[in-house]
């Protein structure tokens, strides 16, 4: 999990340049690859994919999604699937406040 937080970090880093040059858009379609570790002191690893993304309706409001499929150590399985909706006022071209509501729906399998 740290690895892939990480990740996550170093890439919405080099993103922010990108998004100074353009209006915010709320549209969008992602594909993650998860590496997970889990616990501390007794360990569990694992991988999985993640499918997720926004459409935006108007210029305030968007609609988001992802579904996530994980396989861990020891025949554990995980499935995550999050709906939900925001919406959006923007200070200026560069910066945006946003509020989300989302339902999440998890399960694991042994």
């Amino acid at each position: 999990m740290k690895r892939t937080a990480l990740f996550g970090a170093v890439m919405a880093a080099l993103a922010v340049p990108s998004l100074a040059l353009a209006d915010m858009n709320y549209t969008n379609l992602e594909v993650n690859y998860l590496d997970l570790e889990v616990g501390d002191g007794f360990d569990v690893n694992g991988d999985g994919f993640e499918i997720g993304g926004s459409w935006e309706l108007n210029d305030q409001f968007h609609l988001f999604g992802s579904w996530q499929d994980q396989s861990l150590d020891f025949g554990i399985d995980g499935r995550t699937v999050e709906i939900g909706g925001g919406w959006n006022h923007g200070f200026s071209d560069k910066l945006d406040f946003v509020a989300t509501l989302s339902l999440v729906d998890a399960e694991l399998e042994a």
